[in-house]
């Protein structure tokens, strides 16, 4: 089983849209009112390097950080495949790849729905502060977490 890393392409993010998780595909209609692809391709584009995660040839995660003023936002998409087939290997790659994209943001922060339990977990392990609860936010008026980590 070959599990590697490299730049996402725009032909990865719709590859990877087939199989997002549903959690993710809830997550991006209710903030933005867009599809999983349309999301991942606007991450691609935006992300100063969109990171893939690849298991047996198929990207199963992309990641990127899209930069602000003094700042970036921080996202990530994924498939099941990759808490399934690459839990360990996945946590500890990522929070090196945090460390990196850390140095070149001072603040790094986004928005998670409440209801994404793996991707709150998640950014929890990699020390990220959960600042505010907003009841009502984007598209659809849903409770979402502010998300910040400070370097």
């Amino acid at each position: 089983m070959q599990q590697y890393m490299k730049v996402a392409t725009e032909k990865d993010a719709v590859q990877l849209a087939k199989i997002l998780r549903q959690e993710d595909i809830d997550e991006v209609k209710a903030h933005s009112n867009v599809s999983g692809e349309e999301a991942l391709l606007l991450g691609v584009k935006n992300s100063e390097v969109p990171i893939g995660i690849y298991y047996e040839d198929e990207c199963v995660c992309i990641l990127g950080a899209v930069p602000l003023k003094d700042s970036a936002l921080i996202w990530l998409l994924a498939s099941d495949k990759l808490f399934k087939n690459l839990r360990i290997p996945f946590i500890r790659n990522t929070k090196k790849v945090l460390e990196v994209l850390n140095k070149k943001h001072k603040i790094l922060h986004n928005h998670v729905d409440v209801r994404n339990k793996v991707h709150i977990s998640w950014l929890k392990y990699l020390g990220f502060s959960f600042i505010n609860k907003i009841e009502k936010y984007g598209y659809e008026q849903r409770p979402f977490y502010e998300f910040v980590r400070i370097n």
